[in-house]
């Protein structure tokens, strides 16, 4: 296998730490920070010039929350099923003239009790008034014990599962017109979120983005966007 390899600092990493590194961050990552191979960003969906940051303006989440009058605020889930990938929780607020914060954005590795602790942590802190799930396959067993555990706290928030039926990359590229018009805007503190949306699609993982895209659905789903249509790709089967 190491045949025709050669590495130039082997006494810091060897070939077989490279390849750990390439699959647990991903080609577009690996190639740009060790390969000097920076991706084509004429492939890229998103730039680091799309994003408008609201902590420019605001201190904290909790600063955007208290300076607007009638906010909402939808979360989402991309659940894993193990620690070996990436699940991620995202938290958006909306504001009366259709502009989208994004409060959370955490994205880690956990094993499902992990995840299940956090969005029931998220649920009693930000009490959202719509919060979807991704429920595809095998995670909707999970869903099903955190919607239960959310429930027997009596915390009031509107849950729903989702499962995808259309293309997920088709669904990430139509946030693009709502990043660079500003109507998303994001927090510099959320930098891997911000990676995943910028190397889309050509990353090994797009949970934040995944999850973004649902927080955004989750307004239309639960009919808190007033007259705000934003897009819709095909049809996803929600349950209540």
């Amino acid at each position: 296998m190491l045949d025709g390899t050669k590495v130039l600092w082997p006494e810091k990493e060897s070939y077989y730490q490279l390849m750990v590194m390439k699959e647990r961050d991903g080609a577009v990552s690996f190639n740009s920070e060790k390969q000097n191979q920076p991706y084509n960003a004429e492939d890229a969906i998103f730039s680091e010039n799309d994003f408008y940051m609201w902590d420019k303006t605001f201190d904290s989440p909790e600063h955007v929350i208290q300076s607007f009058e009638g906010i909402k605020l939808a979360g989402a889930c991309d659940p894993s099923l193990g620690k070996s990938d990436y699940s991620a929780i995202v938290t958006l607020a909306r504001t009366s003239d259709g502009t989208f914060y994004v409060l959370d954005a955490d994205i880690a590795k956990r094993s499902p009790e992990q995840l299940m602790n956090d969005v029931v942590a998220y649920c009693r802190k930000r009490r959202y008034d719509g919060f979807v799930f991704e429920a595809n396959q095998f995670q909707g067993v999970m869903v099903d014990q955190i919607i239960k555990r959310v429930n027997q706290e009596g915390i009031y928030v509107p849950l729903k599962k989702i499962t995808n039926t259309t293309n997920k990359i088709a669904r990430i590229m139509q946030l693009q017109a709502l990043v660079r018009q500003g109507t998303i805007q994001f927090c510099s503190k959320h930098k891997l979120l911000l990676e995943q949306m910028m190397y889309f699609p050509q990353a090994k993982h797009d949970d934040g983005p995944d999850a973004l895209e649902m927080a955004v659905r989750a307004f239309k789903e639960f009919n808190l966007d007033n007259d705000y249509v934003y897009y819709f790709v095909g049809h996803d089967d929600l349950d209540d």
